[in-house]
């Protein structure tokens, strides 16, 4: 199956979805960053390292765990102030998620057209990190996770992110394709054999 295809899968996932907008005269440094750079794995790394500390010593102190954790969102925040810019990080919420781009929801409005810098983070804390074009942006309804239904193309993802990407939408298309069997095995009536 050539990796070109692989674009069209599309699957439902659940993850933070963290948004900046990027100014026309950014694009190309943003862009190299992004392509070159292996910094939001390492941070994923770190962010797991935390987690982890955090739930072990939630187990035998939960005023010092709570107290990390204050601290630990400290950091971020003042991260998010250095790096410059607004940003808006999601709840966790259902993301339509293909190696060629995404559809999430946001608070934030958006032009088609527009540029972004999106990092997506998963339940499992791996990050993936990508320069993305705004496809389309409109109004949400019937929905607690934004204001606007966005979904946006990637343009430029380092190698081993859309790699990360790949493996995240065909395992959960395998898991998907499980579920239905077990379903129409399950459906199937006593006595009447499978023709396939």
């Amino acid at each position: 199956m050539s990796a070109n295809n692989r674009e069209f899968f599309r699957v439902e996932e659940e993850a933070y979805v963290i948004i900046k907008y990027v100014p026309k005269n950014n694009i190309r440094q943003v862009a190299a960053d992004i392509s070159a750079s292996m910094r939001m794995n390492n941070l994923a790394t770190i962010n797991k390292n935390i987690k982890d500390g955090l739930a072990l010593i939630n187990g035998r102190n939960r005023q010092l765990a709570q107290l990390m954790a204050s601290m630990d969102e400290k950091m971020d925040y003042i991260l998010r102030v250095v790096e410059g810019g607004s940003m808006e990080e999601t709840k966790i919420q259902p993301i339509n998620l293909s190696s060629g781009g995404c559809r999430f929801y946001t608070t934030e409005v958006y032009g088609s057209r527009e540029v972004i810098d999106i990092t997506i983070r998963f339940t499992n804390l791996v990050e993936v990190r990508a320069l993305a074009m705004v496809v389309f942006s409109k109004p949400a309804s019937d929905t607690k996770y934004g204001t606007h239904e966005m979904a946006c193309e990637f343009k430029a993802i380092s190698k081993s992110h859309k790699e990360a990407i790949d493996t995240r939408v065909m395992d959960r298309q395998q898991q998907d394709l499980k579920v239905r069997h077990d379903d129409r095995y399950q459906a199937k009536p006593e006595g009447v054999e499978d023709g396939s």
